[in-house]
């Protein structure tokens, strides 16, 4: 597997699909407001926080047993029956529960989410099962499929008037094909389910459910304390703060996903040594944009917001400032803590994820009561840094863990030298409009660039995530 070539193919699926997300954020903003993005929002809350019993760690598991190569077959056949019980579960609550939830979230959406637990975990399945065939760039279509759908078909029932019922109709519509085109591009038949292939899967998935449950819990666990505590208004502004901090965490997440099967393969042929180059060899790919972003959203955070969102989304500005120092923390995170899961120490990863669980619910649980948006940041950032280090310490227990701290180093440098640049144009430019915000930013990732593209190690390992000639590949 070249490990650069998949990544590669992954990143460029996921930039455009995220240019288009991007769009469609900013459209949805403007035509919907603040409170109502907030109870789309809270909706998407609820259904992911659900993902939690509706999974309980079993997609990972697939992906995990289907790349060991040992009876596929029967391995998707067995998955596909814990993920049925599972999701009806999750439906069952949601009926029991329907008004409280529809309460919460501020619209009549419980019905709704019903459905959507069905088409996402099934959907999500189809794309784990493809990972575990060592086809993870094919994902990357599957998922641009889904926010197409979403963003296109939500932005049209939002233009005919259906307001939030729209986005949420467009989500479900996103889920269904990826479902329905998944099912048809998975290559693995469907087997004989069996007990001992159902142990299997549970043996593996009672640690993945904890590393399931923290990613849940880092993404969406602050919206929720944000919804008990404030208004919705409050939702829509630190949400969309968090998603614009997403889009520059793409690579990283193709990086993540791009080792995992590979890691896993070597891992069972005891290729200790090729394991350890290969994450040396993509720490510093998986911050490069992290460390630059950080430095232009502490310098421009509130014109992005208002600029490009609306006036009422900058009461998150300060947050969103935290919240990308977050992502760059995950930026190391995901390859770390994949890497503990590609060599089988889920339960190393687990006690990492409860750690860092724990410390989130009860920071979101003080902070955000006390200190708003800006406490839900804060908690955020916390944990990340407490998940990230203990994964970090697990894994240096079984391979030898060395960081590109040159490179590193030179990534800092040259994001101080671009924040210069910024201060500069900012005070000659001006940031009173959007073009002028454009001006701005395109004078710092300019003079980033260079500066990078000076440092001759760096230029390398950069340029290496292109498949072409003699640049340095990641997989050694």
């Amino acid at each position: 597997m070249d490990v650069a070539r998949s990544t590669l193919k992954l990143y460029v699926a996921q930039l455009g699909s995220a240019a288009l997300v991007a769009v469609g954020l900013v459209f949805f903003s403007r035509e919907l407001g603040a409170a109502t993005m907030g109870v789309f929002f809270l909706f998407q809350a609820v259904l992911e926080m659900l993902m939690i019993p509706a999974d309980f760690g079993v997609r990972g598991a697939v992906e995990k047993r289907i790349s060991e190569g040992e009876s596929p077959a029967d391995i998707f056949s067995t998955g596909l029956l814990l993920k049925a019980g599972l999701a009806l579960l999750a439906v069952a609550g949601i009926l029991v529960f329907r008004g409280q939830l529809n309460d919460y979230i501020g619209a009549e959406l419980a019905l709704y989410l019903a459905v959507a637990v069905v088409l996402r975990e099934f959907s999500w399945l189809m794309m784990r099962v493809l990972k575990g065939e060592l086809r993870v760039e094919e994902t990357a279509t599957l998922k641009f499929a889904q926010k197409a759908v979403w963003i296109l078909g939500g932005a049209a029932l939002v233009y005919l008037g259906w307001e939030v019922e729209g986005l949420v109709y467009g989500l479900m519509g996103g889920f269904a094909v990826v479902l329905v085109w998944g099912a048809w591009k998975v290559a693995t038949p469907i087997g004989r389910p069996s007990r001992e292939r159902a142990q299997s899967l549970v043996d593996y998935s009672k640690y993945n459910v904890v590393t399931s449950v923290q990613g849940y819990v880092g993404n969406w666990l602050d919206v929720v304390f944000i919804g008990f505590f404030l208004t919705q208004t409050h939702v829509g502004a630190y949400e969309v703060s968090w998603r614009v901090t997403t889009f520059v965490l793409l690579l990283s997440k193709s990086i993540a996903q791009s080792i995992f099967p590979q890691i896993s393969e070597w891992s069972g042929e005891d290729a200790t040594g090729r394991i350890e180059r290969l994450i040396t060899a993509v720490v510093t790919p998986s911050v490069f944009l992290l460390v630059p972003a950080l430095v232009g959203t502490a310098l421009l955070a509130r014109p992005i917001l208002e600029l490009v969102f609306g006036a009422e989304f900058g009461i998150a500005s300060v947050a969103f400032v935290i919240l990308m120092g977050f992502t760059l923390v995950r930026g190391f995170g995901v390859v770390f803590g994949r890497a503990l899961g590609a060599i089988d120490q889920m339960r190393l990863a687990a006690t990492s994820g409860v750690v860092a669980t724990t410390s989130n619910v009860i920071l979101n649980a003080v902070l955000v009561f006390q200190f708003g948006l800006v406490g839900a940041a804060v908690a955020t950032l916390c944990s990340g840094l407490i998940g990230t280090g203990l994964d970090a310490r697990f894994l240096a227990q079984h391979i030898d863990l060395e960081l590109p701290v040159t490179e590193l180093k030179y990534c800092v440098v040259s994001a101080g030298v671009m924040g210069v640049a910024v201060l500069l144009a900012r005070s000659s430019i001006g940031v009173g409009n959007l073009w002028e915000l454009a001006a701005v930013i395109a004078v710092g990732a300019g003079t980033y660039g260079a500066a990078v593209l000076a440092f001759r190690p760096l230029r390398t390992r950069v340029l290496g995530t292109l498949p072409v000639g003699r640049l340095e590949r990641w997989s050694p």
